[in-house]
């Protein structure tokens, strides 16, 4: 396949996931400020009238106290992971390339509730009621982290890789990518296809590379569409 075709559609494909992605983070900001605002009218009332109760001179004060305590209190008592991503090195003896990949591909958009415990209890409920501002807020920051990381993305390293890709029905192994793109930074360009997701890493038995079905679908319609275009 042409490496052009395959270009054009990578950078489409990066393209659509950017803007999908900067969507999705308007939203959670967005839903952040709802739920503030929403906590806030449902607190201000009872809290108002507890704190003039204890002697508080301003209405305001407690419910502001409890929120600014409840949105920034959340980074304290979160447990951050960060997201897995491929390791890569190079033995010493034999010059080959060792690549430890987490057993377990986890989303780049982690939703921090809970810590990552999924089981329901009263507790969870109240983390996620106090926190859900917060939770909200880092999540979409996530998103637009993530939106920056795949604007960083070198598309003429990635399309020739997935040229590679492209010509193997099975996956293609670490090794033989290398000597596919003599002269690549192979472990800088592994880093950088880990964030496509027509690209999956497979790690049983020798590990590789390969393209999804869908990804090989999308390149034959475009091989298609520029065949027919250069014959009208």
């Amino acid at each position: 396949m042409d490496e052009l075709i395959i270009r054009r559609w990578l950078k489409g494909r990066v393209r659509s996931m950017r803007l999908s992605i900067l969507f999705l983070a308007a939203i959670m900001l967005c839903a952040a400020v709802v739920t503030y605002n929403v906590m806030w009218f449902c607190l201000i009332i009872p809290l108002a009238l507890i704190g003039l109760g204890i002697g508080m001179g301003s209405p305001g004060a407690l419910p502001s106290i409890f929120i600014i305590a409840t949105t920034f209190g959340y980074f304290f008592v979160r447990k951050r992971r960060p997201l897995p991503v491929p390791e890569v090195t190079r033995l010493a003896d034999s010059g080959e390339l060792a690549i430890s990949i987490p057993p377990i591909r986890e989303h780049w958009l982690r939703v921090r509730s809970r810590n990552q415990i999924s089981h329901l209890t009263l507790g969870s409920m109240l983390y996620d009621l106090l926190f859900i501002t917060p939770m909200l807020f880092e999540s979409g920051a996530s998103v637009l982290k993530h939106w920056r990381r795949l604007g960083r993305i070198d598309i003429d390293r990635c399309a020739k890789a997935i040229a590679v890709l492209h010509r193997n029905l099975d996956k293609t192994t670490f090794a033989t990518l290398e000597t596919s793109l003599p002269g690549q930074d192979i472990a800088a360009l592994i880093g950088q296809l880990w964030w496509l997701d027509d690209v999956q890493f497979i790690n049983t038995g020798k590990q590789g590379l390969i393209l999804t079905d869908q990804a090989r679908s999308e390149l034959a319609a475009a091989e298609d569409a520029a065949l027919i275009a250069s014959v009208g």
